[in-house]
């Protein structure tokens, strides 16, 4: 280190020179080490956000694919006449993905072929009734 006010070359860890008797600041010296301690927290703070967006991305990706499944379950479910079970996919769809549109428009449209389902199905009992009672 070099002493600002005669020049003189000096050993680094003096407070005075003895050249000219100037103080020596070390200051410079101490806060480029403390900035460079620092700048590790920093990147560490920026890999650790980056980490927990990049687990985040995937995490909602294995829910969108679970949710699509179950979506695909439902749907089976309610095509074969089993309208409870389906039913019970689509509320477990819906609890992973409240604001789902496509499963909220099976929802409904599971209610309707349930209760259309019930009513043939007491049509179909009124009607064998009345062949009995004919014959």
């Amino acid at each position: 280190m070099y002493c600002k006010n005669c020049g003189h070359k000096i050993e680094d860890n003096l407070h005075f020179c003895p050249y000219c008797g100037a103080i020596v600041s070390n200051k410079s010296k101490e806060a480029k080490t403390s900035n460079n301690r620092y700048w590790h927290i920093s990147f560490s703070f920026v890999i650790m956000i980056a980490i927990a967006v990049i687990f985040y991305f995937f995490y909602e990706i294995g829910v969108n694919k679970e949710v699509e499944e179950i979506r695909t379950k439902a749907e089976g479910m309610a095509l074969q006449g089993n309208f409870d079970t389906a039913l019970n996919f689509a509320k477990k769809g819906l609890a992973l993905r409240p604001n789902h549109k496509v499963l909220q428009q099976d929802l409904v449209l599971i209610n309707f072929g349930k209760t259309v389902y019930e009513k043939l199905e007491t049509a179909k009992k009124y009607a064998d009734e009345k062949n009995l009672i004919q014959h």
